[in-house]
């Protein structure tokens, strides 16, 4: 997969965007513009999903494993999630589409967004493939005014937060609940607040015990709704999220390695450096050094 870090060379090719030091988030939400006709690589982003909206021609969704999926033939003003499994889009002819990623959780007005959703979960079934609903034209004039308005400009990252979250607010104006319920049912579970707790504080827990600490929980407590919230182990999860944010110290800075791993709490440099042997099969140093665009698997 492609881990977090590959999510903000995002920023150097597809959009414009400032740095800014006074409203920057760990996960800020992401917008692309493409206007192709060939295929999008699909940036999967550990922490995110991605609402895609087609303005104009078609495509199609691919999986892992290359195949097209049944699922999703997304015309001229549709719109759908994509999957997490999926890897790419493919368009057949001049094809004109938006890409919103998003985090589910931790953006305060996507949770309360996703949370209108739980009364219909108790009677509605889960969609196997998210829904492809037809775009109003109200809201695809919205994203066509935002594309135009984005030509060239260099904006704040937090701009791009405001208007996923008001996406968010016209899909409640515009769409019936049951309607959305069917694109967003794989993201809505009972548990958004525990997903929220752990997301917003992970970076600075390095324990379980920690972890349940903060949660006022018992270890074993905790451990069971993790497991039930994320489908695997706390430990093995928190090793994952380390080694995502290693490698975006690796690839996104100019850190010295020996300060990564004092950072990373790895007894020497040289164990750091086969760390990285044994989860990357490189070294730091052949880590940094490749081009950005390469997908680095975790």
């Amino acid at each position: 997969t492609i881990i977090d870090s590959i999510r903000l060379m995002i920023f150097d090719h597809k959009i414009n965007v400032k740095d800014c030091d006074i409203c920057a988030s760990n996960y800020p939400s992401i917008i692309e513009i493409h206007e192709t006709e060939g295929t999008i690589v699909f940036n999967k982003c550990g922490c995110y999903s991605v609402l895609c909206f087609v303005l104009s021609g078609e495509l199609s969704v691919i999986d892992e494993n290359g195949q097209e999926l049944n699922y999703t033939k997304i015309h001229s003003s549709q719109f759908t999630l994509i999957n997490p499994f999926c890897t790419y889009i493919a368009s057949t002819s001049q094809t004109k589409v938006v890409l919103f990623y998003f985090n589910a959780v931790l953006s305060s007005c996507t949770r309360t967004f996703l949370k209108r959703f739980l009364p219909v979960l108790k009677d509605a079934p889960r969609n196997d493939f998210p829904a492809v609903l037809e775009l109003v034209p109200m809201i695809q004039n919205q994203i066509e005014s935002m594309c135009e308005l984005l030509k060239g400009k260099e904006v704040c990252p937090h701009y791009y937060d405001i208007k996923t979250e008001e996406l968010f607010i016209c899909l409640t104006l515009y769409y019936p609940l049951n309607e959305l319920y069917k694109v967003f049912s794989s993201l809505i579970t009972e548990d958004l607040d525990f997903r929220s707790f752990v997301l917003s504080i992970y970076m600075y827990v390095h324990t379980v015990e920690e972890f349940a600490k903060l949660a006022n929980m018992s270890r074993a407590t905790f451990n069971r709704t993790f497991q039930k919230t994320f489908g695997m182990s706390t430990s093995v999860w928190l090793r994952d999220k380390m080694c995502e944010e290693i490698i975006k110290d690796i690839v996104l800075t100019k850190v010295a390695f020996s300060e990564l791993a004092y950072k990373y709490a790895f007894s020497s440099p040289a164990y750091f450096t086969l760390f990285c042997k044994k989860r990357w099969g490189k070294t730091p140093n052949e880590l940094r050094k490749e081009n950005l665009q390469d997908v680095v698997k975790v």
